[in-house]
């Protein structure tokens, strides 16, 4: 199985645990083997079944359906132009996954103010951090949450 250790490293980092990144190598793989009478035709073998891997991905996030709906475009996390291909409506899940595999407290904090739109003032009182400390782990979750977007796209 050529490219598999490549395939698995770009299936953990979307999926963020072993077995889902498995299954979906798994996945990718019987998909490729449907198709193995076209493959003659593909120049690059790594880049189009990392690209299948990647449409799989995004076809199970469909399925999994999990509403974010509190993340719009008019915040930090989704305000960037549409270079990539992947729609809002399928970033959104992909997000919710992500804010998932955040430290507790980013999470916590990224939930708080996004999802239930407490002031900072608020978020203060709550957890008994600084203001400069709140906004620190809100950029920091917002950055690693959008550097793993950018990646889900990429070639």
């Amino acid at each position: 199985m050529p490219h598999a250790q490549k395939l698995y490293a770009a299936s953990w980092r979307l999926t963020g645990n072993v077995s889902d990144a498995e299954d979906l190598v798994q996945e990718t793989y019987l998909k490729l083997w449907t198709q193995r009478d076209e493959l003659d035709k593909v120049d690059n073998h790594y880049a189009y079944a990392l690209r299948t891997l990647k449409n799989l991905f995004l076809n199970m996030l469909r399925q999994k359906r999990i509403e974010f709906s509190e993340l719009t475009p008019s915040n930090d996390i989704s305000n960037e132009e549409d270079e990539y291909e992947i729609t809002l409506d399928e970033m959104q899940p992909a997000i919710t996954q992500l804010i998932e595999r955040l430290p507790q407290r980013q999470r916590e904090l990224i939930m708080m103010r996004h999802a239930q739109g407490l002031s900072y003032e608020e978020l203060q009182l709550r957890t008994g951090l600084s203001e400069g400390n709140i906004r620190t782990l809100l950029c920091r979750a917002r950055q690693a949450i959008r550097h793993q977007m950018q990646n889900i796209n990429k070639p």
